[in-house]
């Protein structure tokens, strides 16, 4: 491929002057200086603009190469020493990030739209572009996941293989990765990735992707147990993570102490902090005022669980009460959770019917979990269900989507 021709594909004429694969001036020229520039025994960089981002491979290239063949993945390539540099087409505004991991589990960097240059083949060696002469928008596939660090080249039976696979899929999973896709991505990790591949059964059951969970943390006093929590969350896939705000005293006032650990109040600044420190919707939970609700949305809480930790002031407000105001305080920008009291299909259809996103139960579950165990919290489930399906039925709500508020009598004091 010529300069030219390159200059053509892309449409956007923005190169920098290197010497020795580093920039020599601040100077973003165009392709006619960049020519004479390579012709002067100098080197050029290409200037990442708005709606293209470069994967930068420099981990596996023999590893990257088989992958990008198993994916029949159509864009333009370059072969680098170290690696590959695959161009794609994005309208999404990514930050420049390095070291991140790939959904085939190889380590990347990413070179971003006006935040950073590529060095091109002219005047370097072992630099030399693929005969594809199209560039294809971003793929799942391809798209760098924020919540992961472990790379996956090499692992072998005995070092954490097979958990670290089950991480890194359910992180996949919460990318938006549907059962095919998940399937698909684990597969080229066993065969090419992973020094030893493991039995087809055996990856099966990890392939097997369980239902996703929400970890709810303790408002410890030491932050950094908080963070490394919220990290732990990733790693293992969860769906999101979030904090749980009205177990900081207790019954007289004091902070309280949970297993040896001190809990404490959170400011919003410490709220932002937990929020933005995560790819995962961050939750709040024990939500009681207007107030508190917009002040988690705007600390950027992906949801709030609206909760007087059943009953942790006899004296509080009931959740349902307050719900259609914390509503419009949000203005049902965020997932809006019920906790507390939700025991039957009735509590639900109410909650569900004045606007809840959906509901929390736990203490109605607990005896059947003490005495069946899974079975037990299984037919709760099961009956609370029927129990909303019937009550709907009656109303004339066909579906969760259709709750009609107006079938509830709501009392005034």
């Amino acid at each position: 491929m010529k300069l030219s021709e390159f200059n053509s594909l892309i449409g956007q004429d923005s190169y920098v002057r290197c010497m020795e694969k580093k920039r020599i001036d601040t100077a973003i020229v165009p392709e006619r200086a960049a020519a004479a520039h390579v012709e002067n025994g100098g080197q050029i960089g290409w200037w990442v603009r708005t709606g293209y981002i470069i994967v930068d491979i420099d981990e596996g290239k023999e590893e990257a190469l088989k992958v990008v063949r198993k994916m029949h993945l159509k864009t333009l390539m370059c072969k680098t020493p170290k690696g590959l540099h695959l161009y794609f087409k994005t309208n999404k505004d990514f930050p420049q990030r390095i070291g991140m991991i790939l959904p085939c589990g190889l380590k990347c960097d990413f070179r971003c739209a006006n935040k950073g240059y590529v060095i091109l083949p002219w005047g370097t060696e072992n630099r030399k572009f693929n005969n594809c002469r199209v560039i294809e928008d971003l793929p799942l596939e391809f798209t760098p996941m924020a919540n992961r660090r472990e790379s996956l080249l090499g692992l072998k039976e005995g070092d954490g293989r097979n958990a670290t696979l089950f991480a890194h899929l359910m992180a996949y999973k919460n990318r938006g990765a549907n059962d095919d896709q998940i399937d698909k991505m684990a597969h080229i990790i066993n065969t090419i990735i992973f020094d030893q591949p493991m039995e087809e059964e055996e990856l099966e059951k990890i392939t097997k992707v369980p239902s996703q969970t929400i970890k709810i943390i303790k408002p410890y006093a030491d932050n950094q147990m908080i963070f490394d929590k919220i990290a732990h969350a990733e790693k293992c896939g969860c769906l999101a993570v979030g904090i749980d705000i009205d177990h900081a005293f207790d019954s007289a006032g004091q902070y309280d102490n949970i297993h040896g650990h001190a809990m404490s109040s959170k400011s919003l600044e410490e709220l932002k902090e937990f929020a933005s420190s995560t790819s995962l919707p961050f939750i709040v939970k024990g939500v009681l005022s207007e107030r508190d609700a917009y002040q988690c949305l705007s600390a950027g809480a992906g949801g709030i669980v609206v909760s007087h930790h059943h009953g942790i002031m006899d004296y509080a407000i009931p959740p349902l009460m307050i719900l259609p105001d914390i509503l419009r305080a949000v203005n049902r920008e965020i997932p809006v959770f019920v906790d507390c009291g939700i025991a039957s299909g009735m509590d639900a259809f109410k909650a569900l019917a004045l606007g809840a996103t959906a509901v929390c139960t736990g203490r109605a579950v607990m005896p059947s979990l003490k005495e069946n165990g899974a079975e037990g919290v299984r037919d709760v489930l099961l009956a609370m269900t029927g129990q909303l399906k019937g009550v709907m039925a009656k109303t004339g709500c066909y579906d969760l989507g259709h709750m009609d508020a107006t079938v509830l009598r709501r009392r005034t004091f």
